[in-house]
């Protein structure tokens, strides 16, 4: 043998184990930047989940909150209407003399019993609708529906408490 096809039999030995190792780094580099992908394609789907659930409930929140402020709006006229009115009965037993209708003799006794028996279950009737349909529902922290919320819970209060001397303010239901 000569030492050109010996040296030519080395070179192309050294020649095909430095091929060998740099096809088995560039395998392997390429294993790893597969997985790479792989975990940043997943880390990425994660993310995207997060944040689809996030706006799915944000969504429900929304539809809640525009679902409870249409049940307010829809009945605070009516309960505040019936809140007044039950108020002003109140007042006018309380302040006003107006038990002297049931021994005055003039025939209105019944009307006054009938009629104050009537603005106390049409309050009561209207306050459980309310309450019926907001029950399930979440208000937002908003002022106005602490308000009415508020408004009636001292009317409730009212119902129940036999304060000494008139209630002046906010505490007076108009």
């Amino acid at each position: 043998m000569d030492i050109a096809a010996i040296a030519a039999a080395v070179i192309t030995a050294v020649v095909a184990l430095i091929s060998a190792r740099m096809s088995a780094r560039s395998a392997r580099d390429s294993a790893d930047a597969a997985r790479e992908s792989a975990k940043s394609a997943h880390d990425t789907q994660l993310e995207v989940t997060h944040l689809t659930a996030e706006l799915d409930r944000k969504v429900r929140e929304e539809e809640l909150s525009s679902q409870a402020k249409a049940v307010l709006d829809r009945n605070r006229g009516p309960l505040v209407d019936v809140a007044r009115q039950l108020g002003d009965r109140i007042d006018h037993i309380r302040w006003r003399d107006f038990l002297k209708h049931l021994t005055d003799g003039r025939g209105r006794e019944q009307d006054a019993k009938l009629t104050t028996l009537f603005r106390f279950a049409q309050y009561f009737g209207w306050r459980e609708v309310v309450r019926a349909q907001v029950q399930l529902l979440r208000f937002d922290d908003d002022e106005e529906t602490r308000r009415v919320a508020r408004v009636l819970d001292d009317v409730t209060w009212g119902v129940r408490q036999r304060p000494a001397r008139r209630p002046t303010g906010d505490a007076v239901v108009r």
